[in-house]
């Protein structure tokens, strides 16, 4: 709000803003659409006298918590999953991962993260900016039963020795 008295003459400077210079008394709305530090300069004169007042803005890029999880080899327990951190505007991050006790991890990307047994499993991350605004997300990983081949073979029947021809019952476990 422009509270500037006695002027007769206004300019007004937006640094990176929309419109960038505007020379009425009351701008109405300015739009900045890169994150930074701005300066915003308002300049009022009447006869010889000039004044002027600059104020300095910082603002953030937008904050965004994102990632992706990808298993190493497969999903089949016991297993790993790759995190990657596709976050924007943050610059703290804090890890948490549900089941097998796994500890919270403050990496920008933490390492592989490995599950053992069978499950669904949250994998929670919160991102921070510097001036400590927060943005969650939340994805769910899921490792299935390791992959396990079986069988059994016996003789068709009991009189049969092991010499060729053979003939055998097969049992899939």
């Amino acid at each position: 709000t422009n509270t500037t008295s006695g002027a007769e003459g206004f300019k007004w400077t937006f640094e990176g803003g929309e419109p960038e210079v505007y020379e009425k008394k009351d701008p109405g709305t300015v739009t900045f659409t890169k994150a930074g530090t701005i300066k915003v300069k308002l300049e009022a004169w009447r006869d010889g006298d000039r004044k002027e007042k600059e104020i300095t803005i910082v603002l953030d890029n937008p904050l965004k918590a994102q990632f992706s999880v990808t298993p190493e080899i497969n999903a089949f327990g016991p297993t790993s999953f790759t995190i990657a951190n596709e976050s924007t505007g943050a610059n703290a991050f804090t890890w948490s991962f549900e089941g097998e006790d796994k500890p919270t991890i403050t990496d920008r990307n933490p390492a592989p993260v490995q599950f053992t047994q069978p499950g669904t499993y949250r994998v929670h991350l919160e991102a921070k900016n510097e001036r400590g605004r927060i943005d969650t997300i939340s994805q769910w990983v899921t490792v299935y039963p390791a992959l396990s081949s079986s069988f059994s073979l016996a003789p068709w029947d009991e009189s049969q020795d092991e010499q060729a021809p053979y003939k055998a019952r097969i049992f899939n476990h």
